[in-house]
């Protein structure tokens, strides 16, 4: 995915699935689709197990305290630590996501998926393989340089 368009999915805040319908059939691959109504594209959306709806919290603000656990990864989730020092668990290893500074945001994607995570105000990512990532950052959220991997 292309920088603007993993912005604009990112940030696409209220789309439901007619929005996502129109967007798909203005993709030169749906043109084998574009005989069908809206309709008939969502057959099958309420009942058939084998399509994968998503209902994923979009934000997430922690608290003045230490704040400590998982995040669920999915569609974009924009996620602020606030006060204390806090620490994001995640499955896997560092290897398995890419990580990028970009102004007072760190973005990560998994890359297994694509799923996103935009993280400010967190001081550590602590990966279940036991590699560990710290933040550097000012009060307030400004990252304040590169990541710092393998510490502990």
């Amino acid at each position: 995915m292309k920088p603007a368009e993993s912005d604009a999915v990112q940030n696409w805040v209220g789309a439901d699935a007619r929005d996502i319908v129109y967007v798909f059939r203005k993709l030169p691959e749906a043109v084998t689709f574009q005989n069908l109504t809206d309709e008939e594209l969502f057959a099958g959306l309420d009942d058939n197990p084998g399509i994968i709806q998503l209902d994923t919290m979009r934000r997430w603000f922690g608290s003045d305290t230490d704040d400590m656990g998982y995040l669920p990864l999915g569609l974009a989730l924009h996620a602020d630590g606030g006060e204390g020092h806090d620490v994001l668990h995640m499955i896997g290893s560092r290897s398995d996501v890419h990580f990028e500074q970009l102004g007072d945001t760190i973005e990560n994607m998994r890359l297994e998926d694509g799923a996103m995570l935009s993280l400010r105000n967190a001081g550590m990512i602590a990966f279940d393989s036991g590699e560990n990532v710290l933040l550097a950052y000012k009060p307030g959220g400004k990252y304040t340089g590169s990541l710092i991997s393998d510490l502990f």
